[in-house]
C-alpha cells in the first residue's frame, strides 16, 4: 500500500544526527509510538466505529448520512492534528493506495471509494477494517504497526543496521501498542481523540519535503 516508500520521520532524524543506532532508534520508535502512532491508532479505530454502526442494515438514508458526517468530521480533526501540508497529502496518497488495493478485494468497493476517496491513511483503514468485519482495537493495532514498521525498516535501509537486532525493537514496543490499542477501542468524541503531535516531526517533514536527494517520501 505505498508504506515501504516512508520512512515516518526517521531519514530526517537520521539527516540531524538524532538516530544513529540501535539505542537511539529505541528511543525515537518508542517516542513516535506515543504520539503520532497514538493518534493513527485512534482515528483509526473511530473510522471503525464510525463506518461500522452506519452500515447496519435498514439504516437507508439516515445511516448513509450520519456516516458521511462521521467521517468528514474525522477527517477535520485528523487534518487538524496533522500541522505539515506534507504529510497531510502523504497520508491522503497512503489512503488511496489503501483503497486501491482494498478494491481488488472487496466484492463491491463503490462505497468506500465514494466516502473515502481523499481521506488520510488511517480513517481508510479503520474503514475498510470495518467493512471486512474486523474490530476497531484490530484497526487500531494495524496503524500503530503500520507505522512502527516504517520507521524500524527506514533504520535498516538509512543505517544499515542488523534486521533482527532492528524487529527485537519493533518487538520490545507491541505491549505499548497493545495498550494504545485496548484505549482506542473505548468510544470517544472526536474532538477528544489524541492530539499530542510532535512539533519537531512537523518541522522537519517540511524540511524533508524540499531535501532533493531524500530516499524516502516522508
Amino acid at each position: 500500500t505505498g508504506g515501504h516508500a516512508h520512512s515516518a520521520g526517521l531519514e530526517s532524524a537520521v539527516r540531524i544526527g538524532e538516530v544513529v543506532d540501535l539505542d537511539t532508534l529505541a528511543r525515537f520508535a518508542a517516542a513516535r509510538v506515543a504520539t503520532q502512532g497514538r493518534i493513527d491508532a485512534e482515528f483509526a479505530a473511530a473510522a471503525a466505529r464510525a463506518w461500522a454502526s452506519a452500515t447496519r442494515p435498514n439504516d437507508g438514508p439516515e445511516g448513509d448520512r450520519a456516516q458521511a458526517t462521521a467521517i468528514d468530521e474525522l477527517v477535520a480533526e485528523y487534518d487538524a492534528r496533522t500541522l505539515s501540508p506534507h504529510l497531510r497529502a502523504a497520508s491522503r496518497t497512503l489512503g488511496r493506495h489503501l483503497l486501491r488495493v482494498a478494491g481488488s478485494m472487496l466484492a463491491d468497493p463503490s462505497e468506500l471509494r465514494a466516502r473515502l476517496r481523499d481521506a488520510p491513511r488511517p480513517i481508510v483503514a479503520g474503514a475498510v477494517a470495518a467493512d471486512v468485519g474486523l474490530s476497531p482495537s484490530y484497526a487500531a493495532v494495524v496503524e500503530c504497526h503500520h507505522l512502527l514498521s516504517a520507521v524500524c525498516a527506514g533504520a535498516v535501509k538509512l543505517l544499515g543496521l542488523d534486521p533482527l537486532a532492528v524487529v527485537e525493537v519493533q518487538t520490545r514496543l507491541a505491549t505499548d501498542i497493545d495498550a494504545i490499542a485496548a484505549s482506542a477501542a473505548e468510544p470517544a468524541d472526536v474532538r477528544d481523540l489524541a492530539a499530542a503531535t510532535s512539533m519537531r516531526a512537523e518541522v522537519l517533514a517540511q524540511w524533508h519535503a524540499a531535501d532533493n536527494a531524500r530516499l524516502f517520501a516522508t
